[in-house]
């Protein structure tokens, strides 16, 4: 990965939300540093608040290099079987600690009142929840009350209720890696 092409730090900034590593940031705040307080101070934040951004810059810059901040990127799940919905498939990506989940399955082949694995987290990237973690999920009909739950041992299962939904997404789930 090369440096930022940005030139101001709002823009910086914006990069790494929309999805760049944040190990980045550390470069570009090295690299940076005259404008990034030129463009503090531009804002009215002036010493000894400053110095106190600065100093948290530095310490989010250390977490970045201890790798409290490691980003797996999106990992596409497979499905067991089960039609995936799209604009997202089923996907997880790990930022730190804590795991984001998007997208989901249709009901087709799903019955009431059963529940159904519908994919297996890939094991070695810290995807994996040290629990169950168990949350209703984004569903299409009234009345569903289906559930989601994620096994320590990568199982994602949907559990149907009397009412099937249309569909059963994760998002937004997320939890903290094991």
């Amino acid at each position: 990965m090369g440096r930022i092409p940005v030139t101001t730090p709002v823009y910086a900034l914006r990069y790494l939300v929309e999805g760049e590593p944040l190990r980045n940031l550390r470069s570009y705040t090295e690299e940076n540093a005259e404008t990034i307080e030129a463009a503090l101070i531009a804002t009215g934040i002036t010493p000894p608040d400053l110095d106190v951004y600065l100093a948290d810059i530095a310490t989010f810059n250390t977490m970045v290099t201890a790798g409290q901040f490691d980003d797996t990127g999106w990992v596409d799940l497979t499905s067991t079987g089960y039609t995936e919905t799209s604009d997202p498939a089923p996907r997880l990506r790990r930022l730190g600690h804590v795991v984001f989940a998007q997208g989901g399955w249709t009901n087709a082949g799903m019955v009431a009142n059963t529940t159904y694995v519908v994919s297996t987290i890939p094991d070695g990237q810290g995807l994996r929840p040290s629990g169950t973690v168990q949350f209703t999920p984004g569903m299409s009909s009234a009345g569903s009350t289906g559930k989601i739950a994620v096994a320590a041992n990568g199982q994602i299962s949907v559990s149907t209720s009397g009412t099937v939904a249309g569909y059963f997404r994760l998002d937004p789930g997320q939890w903290i890696r094991a």
